[in-house]
């Protein structure tokens, strides 16, 4: 379901095998797609990048033996540091948006006098 959520979320839940649950050879790929998704270049680290495949990737281990507990997975350092990064992201839009603003503002302020 997370897998399908991000893609969905991108406009590419068609790319969702319907039969995931009996093949999980792509997995793998679907776990590398929905990351980078997430996770778009240059706009966010790339560590947290790494960090975040490696907790999705555990999160969605097959093997049943090889799987973390919930315990575990709730010590994973993308886990630990997400409201960190979270806040460092909402920081970058916030100045974003403002940037936006005050050009959207000058070009309305130039247009006044044209």
């Amino acid at each position: 379901m997370i897998l399908y959520a991000i893609l969905q979320t991108n406009n590419r839940g068609t790319e969702f095998p319907n039969n995931i649950h009996s093949d999980v050879s792509k997995l793998g790929d679907l776990i590398k797609t929905a990351v980078d998704l997430c996770y778009k270049e240059g706009k966010e680290k790339t560590e947290n990048k790494e960090l975040f495949k490696v907790f999705l990737e555990d999160l969605l281990e097959v093997a049943l033996d090889k799987r973390r507990s919930p315990k575990e997975l709730l010590t994973y350092k993308w886990i630990i540091e997400s409201d960190k990064l979270d806040y460092e992201e909402y920081q970058r839009e916030l100045e974003e948006n403002e940037r936006a603003k005050q050009k959207e503002k000058e070009e309305e302020e130039k247009n006044k006098f044209n």
